[in-house]
């Protein structure tokens, strides 16, 4: 499931550019810590038009990926710090002490993803489509929980505003 689930985020330690992020799988927010602003992302390619070799010196105010892993800032700088706010790819669950990221009440939507995508097709065709409801119902269940979490916004402050009589 690729929705940007709130256990997915995390960050990096302060630290000068190039940032490598190893389980990076999006970027939500960079700061220079040093100059205490936030970096607006910038594709490289418009970042080479205006400096080919991508080596002007300065106070950062941008960043780009370099590759999959590697988060770098322009104008190049090696000496401000820079904090990264992002989701990770969570590790696979490869042996049997592994703990899954999601949360411990949603554990049991792992097992029940893989009985859905696990029955064979032609074996048992009601028995997948239960398991699958299933797993669609607790996906749904989770989402609603854990993705709806900012009751501050302007939409909810005005629905629940009082009503004035004039």
């Amino acid at each position: 499931e690729a929705r940007a689930w709130p256990f997915l985020e995390t960050s990096t330690t302060p630290g000068t550019a190039p940032v490598t992020i190893s389980d990076l799988r999006q970027v939500l927010t960079v700061t220079d810590t040093t100059a205490d602003y936030s970096l607006r992302y910038a594709d490289i390619r418009t970042l080479r038009e205006r400096d080919p070799d991508l080596d002007d010196t300065g106070n950062p105010t941008c960043f780009y990926l370099d590759g999959l892993t590697t988060l770098k800032v322009w104008p190049v700088n090696t000496t401000n710090t820079i904090a990264v706010r992002y989701l990770k790819i969570p590790t696979d669950l490869s042996a049997g002490s592994d703990t899954p990221v999601i949360p411990t009440r949603y554990h049991y939507l792992i097992v029940d993803g893989a009985c859905a995508y696990g029955y064979p097709d032609a074996d048992n065709a009601e028995g997948k489509a239960m398991a699958l409801e299933s797993y669609a119902d607790g996906l749904a269940a989770m989402s609603n929980t854990l993705m709806g979490r900012n009751y501050a916004t302007p939409e909810v402050i005005l629905n629940r505003a009082p009503a004035f009589d004039s």
